[in-house]
């Protein structure tokens, strides 16, 4: 919870993932453990699906953040979306972050992504420069120790396609960094309609 409101705290807008969809994450990761090469693989239980990055704020912002997501979200209905497919940024033969992807095919993810940008941006937050693909993040390569085994074996793993998740709700997340990785805290939660 929010104490010292003149502190900076590092946050987020993100929505949860399903168990069904974190199960399929573990057994891509475990697979992809087992080429040996250098990845820092993200705990099942710290995936998400990142829908804006704010950075370092002023916890004394929390509150009008709040009150404009609380005003968006009754206009927001919930979304459809399924398992799509592998992948790394900036490319698969290149990989630096790893990551499964989610169907938008009727763009209501990246609607809602607009949304709140547009939203943030008039309250001071830096506007998107690239488009959004909808991902969660379940590796980062620390080293190109094996990294071309790695890349063909994103190239050919294979999701099922016919998992689901339904997004309900949208939370602000504050992170905070430990050397044991990241600490999530939901700061609130902001149910679609």
């Amino acid at each position: 919870m929010i104490t010292n409101l003149s502190e900076n705290i590092r946050t987020f807008i993100a929505a949860n993932i399903n168990d069904t969809i974190l199960n399929e994450i573990g057994k891509a990761q475990e697979h992809l453990e087992n080429i040996d090469c250098d990845v820092k693989w993200v705990k099942t239980t710290n995936v998400h699906l990142t829908l804006k990055f704010l950075g370092e704020i002023e916890q004394k912002r929390v509150p009008k953040i709040v009150e404009k997501l609380e005003f968006l979200t009754k206009h927001i209905r919930s979304i459809r979306t399924q398992l799509s497919q592998l992948g790394a940024f900036p490319k698969i033969e290149k990989p630096k972050v790893i990551w499964i992807g989610l169907e938008d095919n009727s763009n209501e993810i990246a609607d809602l992504v607009e949304a709140i940008d547009n939203t943030l941006t008039k309250e001071g937050f830096k506007k998107e420069e690239h488009s959004f693909k909808p991902h969660v993040t379940i590796g980062r390569i620390r080293s190109l120790k094996n990294i071309s085994a790695l890349a063909n074996a994103l190239k050919i793993y294979s999701l099922p396609q016919s998992i689901y998740q339904e997004i309900t709700e949208i939370k602000l997340i504050k992170s905070i960094l430990t050397p044991k990785g990241p600490i999530y805290e939901d700061l609130k939660a902001f149910k679609l309609q």
